[in-house]
């Protein structure tokens, strides 16, 4: 977790930022190596966990922040899926 002086979620969130950028690289290239359920099994263990993390304490985070993340899990959630970049993204679930 990162805090700034002022007790801002920015740091924070550029940090998870960047982390959830290089993973939806990596899920880009893998779903023809491996099946939904894997994927899935990945997502959970590095991508889910790390944006439920602290959750609770977001509130106070700016609108723009939250959406450039929730815009990078969305892309990774699509790609997991197979589905088009013009659909809305269902939840994933662990089975």
């Amino acid at each position: 977790m990162h805090l700034d002086h002022k007790l801002n979620w920015d740091t924070h969130i550029s940090k998870l930022e960047s982390k959830l950028s290089c993973y939806s690289g990596k899920f880009y290239r893998i779903p023809e190596y491996l099946s939904t359920n894997e994927l899935k099994m990945i997502y959970f263990n590095l991508v889910y966990s790390h944006l439920q993390y602290a959750i609770g304490a977001w509130v106070s985070a700016t609108k723009t922040s939250l959406h450039r993340l929730n815009t990078i899990h969305n892309k990774i959630i699509k790609t997991i899926s197979c589905s088009s970049y013009r659909r809305h993204v269902t939840p994933l679930t662990a089975n």
